[in-house]
């Protein structure tokens, strides 16, 4: 299911043992303090429950600031340290490095980076560390060509007294909902060059300049990796397949299924679907089950069959009411109606259509 949110509504009429899959069970030795475990319930992130994105103990957040700037979760980066000197983190496109404060000492990027971490601090002045353990360059472009390869982190957190713990809590199948491999589940690509609005699912920055110090932390199977590996961000787009904010928040909208564009998400991480551009990227197989939406920056132009239609917490959770619930008066999108192997109704401002195979 693709990724995104279902809003605390939706999931809180889950059932509490799928509630429980959005904790993790506490690992040997940890000091994990259970009452700490049922705020993280209680508040599920963002990006939603079953949603691979950064979380520590209960703070979620998809981006840190270089210069020591908190993000909107009130988590400030200290610094990137290995073998006990510390280095200025500087993300450039979609590379991380670390720059010494003395020229005698290398930068560090690539291979060297395994080992490194980052120093955080949470609300409670907590400080964790963010460790990197591996570092691979095999993880390709989804559209295009596949190069220039991108590096990709697996990030570990801890404190004193804790195990480690994956900072990416909800790494996907192997195979994506749109039937791509990933090639690293369990690492994350780090880029600059666009901001995110958590709570709406807006684009709010997409160019280096206003970009400057934050950098995206994007698990793989997230909504901010398919950005990236699609070319809708600043790091990711080449000459033949440039992209602006609306082209971006349009996918963005797509990815988290924020049909009516306020920032409630009805989709779930793996669910297939299949997607092509109004500049034709990528086509649709020639056989699909159903059309689902055509999607502009402010959410479903018209809606079709919606892609949880045939899953059974469609009528379980009673998820078109709660749509509707979050829509202007409370009315879907109109249908699209398109037409099995039609030409797509492209309305004025709209950019992607999204299809169930």
């Amino acid at each position: 299911m693709s990724q995104g949110k279902l809003t605390a509504a939706l999931l809180f009429a889950v059932v509490p043992t799928v509630l429980a899959a959005c904790v993790e069970a506490p690992e040997e030795g940890d000091d994990l303090d259970l009452s700490t475990e049922t705020q993280e319930l209680l508040g599920c992130p963002h990006w939603g429950c079953n949603s691979n994105s950064p979380v520590i103990d209960i703070w979620d957040f998809h981006e840190l600031n270089d210069s020591g700037l908190p993000n909107a979760a009130g988590v400030v980066l200290h610094g990137l340290w290995k073998g006990g000197i510390e280095y200025q983190p500087r993300v450039t496109g979609a590379r991380l490095r670390g720059y010494p404060k003395s020229a005698a000492v290398p930068v560090l990027e690539g291979l060297a980076l395994d080992g490194a971490y980052f120093d955080v601090e949470t609300p409670d002045a907590t400080h964790w560390q963010i460790q990197i353990h591996n570092v691979s360059n095999v993880v390709g472009y989804w559209i295009g060509s596949a190069g220039p390869y991108n590096e990709t982190y697996e990030l570990l957190y801890t404190k004193p007294g804790w195990g480690l713990r994956p900072l990416c809590k909800n790494p996907p199948g192997r195979v994506d909902g749109e039937g791509r491999i990933w090639g690293r589940q369990y690492e994350a690509l780090i880029y600059t060059g666009d901001r995110y609005n958590a709570e709406t699912f807006e684009v709010t920055a997409t160019d280096y300049r206003t970009t400057t110090g934050w950098f995206n932390l994007a698990c793989a199977g997230s909504a901010l990796a398919k950005l990236h590996l699609t070319r809708h961000t600043t790091a990711g787009m080449d000459s033949t397949h440039p992209s602006n904010w609306q082209s971006r928040q349009a996918m963005l909208k797509m990815y988290a299924a924020d049909v009516c564009g306020n920032g409630f998400s009805s989709t779930m991480q793996g669910e297939p679907l299949r997607w092509t551009n109004t500049l034709g990227w990528q086509p649709l197989p020639s056989s699909i089950s159903s059309y689902e939406a055509i999607w502009s920056e402010d959410g479903a132009v018209c809606l079709d069959t919606h892609r949880l239609k045939d899953d059974p917490l469609w009528v379980t959770l009673n998820i078109e009411n709660q749509i509707k619930a979050n829509c202007p008066n409370n009315q879907l999108p109109p249908p699209c109606n398109i037409p099995p192997g039609g030409a797509i109704p492209w309305a004025p401002g709209s950019y992607v259509v999204t299809a169930n195979p």
